[in-house]
C-alpha cells in the first residue's frame, strides 16, 4: 500500500487549474472543451482521457440492490422503484489515470430521495456523527427519526455557541442552509490531525452499506463523509491518504450539478525527484475536469484511489425537479399535508456528496 502525506500541499500546476474553474461563471462550462459532460456522451476530444465500457453488474441485480434498499427500513415512508426504470448500463473509464471509472444516473430518483431521508432524518440524530457545527456550538440532537427539518427554520433554542463572544446564535435556517457543510458516518476523521481516532467508531448505517456493497463489490463502506454544497461552495484539492487500505473509494452525488477535477503528477525522469527546478519543469501534469450531475456515481480505484482531486464549482439550478422540493412531499403526514412543508425547495440549490471509504483492510 502506498503511504503518502497528508499534509502534503498540492502541485501548483494543479492548483492553477483548480483556481481557473473556481472563478468561472456556469454558462462558460457549457462551451469548455476540457469539461466532459458523460451526459451528453464522449466527444472526439475527450477519447484520449476515457472510454465507454459496460457497468460491470446486470441490471436484474442491480434493480433488486436498490428495491432491498428501498423497503428495508419501517419508519421510512417507502418510496417504490420508477415504474419502467432501466438501468443505462454505460459507464466510463479514464485511460489516463488508471482505476478511475464514472456510471452516469447510476442512481434513480427514489433512491436518491431515500438516501437523503435516512442521513439527514435518522442518521443526524446520532451525536457520534460528527458535523463541522460542533466544534464551535453546541447542538441538540433530534431524536432518531425526528429531524431538523421538523423544526421552524426560525427555531433558535437548538444550536447554541460555545463561546458567544465570538460566535453567534442559529437558527435551524442558518444552520442547514449555510453552516451544515459536512457529517461523517461510521468513522470519525480527525480532520485538523488527519487520522481516524484510536476508538472503536459508531456503526456505519446498514442499509446504505449494503446498498453501496451491492453497486460496488469491491469496496466495504465503513467511512463517510457527507458534504453539503451550496453555489458558490467549493473543495479544495486534497488526497484520501489516511485510511488502512487501498480499496476504491465510492462517491455519489445527489442534487446540484458541480465541476470534479481529479489529477496526478508525474515525473518523467529519475532526477525529477531532486528538487531543483529542472526537475519540477519535467513534471507532467495528468488532470481531468468533469461535469457530475445527480445520481452520477464515481469510483477511485488504482492510481487514482490517491489521486488529487477537488469540487472548484457547484453549477446553480442544476437540481433536478423531482428533488427540489425535498424534503417537502404531498401526503407524508397524517392529514395528507408535507410534514416538512416550511422546507420547501431545500434541496433546489443544494448539492449533497457521499464520499465513502473502507478504512482497514479486510
Amino acid at each position: 500500500m502506498v503511504i503518502l502525506d497528508a499534509h502534503q500541499r498540492p502541485p501548483d500546476l494543479l492548483r492553477q487549474v483548480y483556481k481557473k474553474y473556481s472563478k468561472r461563471d456556469k454558462d462558460h462550462f457549457k462551451h469548455d472543451a476540457q469539461v466532459i459532460d458523460f451526459a451528453s456522451g464522449l466527444r472526439s476530444e475527450h477519447c484520449n482521457d476515457f472510454a465507454e465500457i459496460k457497468y460491470g453488474l446486470e441490471e436484474q441485480h442491480v434493480k433488486q440492490v436498490f428495491q432491498s434498499f428501498l423497503h428495508q427500513d419501517d419508519q421510512l415512508n417507502c418510496i417504490d422503484l420508477e415504474d419502467g426504470w432501466h438501468l443505462n448500463g454505460t459507464a466510463y473509464e479514464c485511460k489516463s489515470i488508471d482505476g478511475l471509472t464514472i456510471v452516469p444516473a447510476l442512481l434513480p430518483i427514489s433512491v436518491q430521495k431515500s438516501l437523503l431521508s435516512r442521513i439527514f432524518h435518522r442518521d443526524f440524530s446520532d451525536p457520534k456523527h460528527k458535523t463541522n457545527v460542533d466544534l464551535h456550538y453546541d447542538m441538540t440532537r433530534p431524536t432518531r427519526w425526528e429531524s431538523l427539518f421538523d423544526y421552524d427554520p426560525t427555531s433558535s433554542h437548538l444550536v447554541k455557541p460555545k463561546d458567544s463572544e465570538v460566535h453567534k446564535p442559529l437558527t435551524v435556517g442558518q444552520l442547514l442552509t449555510k453552516k451544515l457543510r459536512w457529517m461523517t458516518l461510521g468513522g470519525q476523521y480527525d480532520w485538523t490531525a488527519k487520522v481516524y481516532p484510536n476508538e472503536p467508531p459508531p456503526p456505519f448505517p446498514e442499509d446504505i452499506k449494503k446498498l453501496l456493497f451491492g453497486l460496488f463489490p469491491q469496496t466495504t463502506a465503513e467511512a463517510a463523509i457527507v458534504n453539503l454544497y451550496s453555489p458558490g461552495d467549493t473543495l479544495s484539492l486534497h488526497r484520501d491518504v489516511s485510511e488502512e487500505c487501498d480499496q476504491g473509494l465510492i462517491s455519489v452525488s445527489i442534487g446540484c450539478d458541480c465541476l470534479f477535477m481529479l489529477g496526478l503528477e508525474d515525473d518523467n525522469s529519475e532526477d525529477a525527484t531532486r528538487g531543483s527546478e529542472e526537475a519540477e519543469n519535467k513534471k507532467k501534469l495528468t488532470c481531468v475536469v468533469m461535469r457530475l450531475r445527480s445520481g452520477d456515481a464515481v469510483y477511485m480505484a488504482g492510481k487514482s484511489r490517491f489521486a488529487w482531486h477537488g469540487v472548484p464549482s457547484i453549477i446553480p439550478d442544476t437540481c433536478p425537479g423531482e428533488l427540489r422540493s425535498w424534503p417537502a412531499s404531498p401526503g407524508d403526514d397524517q392529514e395528507g399535508q408535507s410534514r416538512y412543508a416550511s422546507w420547501q425547495n431545500w434541496m433546489s440549490n443544494k448539492r449533497i456528496n457521499i464520499n465513502v471509504r473502507q478504512m482497514k483492510a479486510n
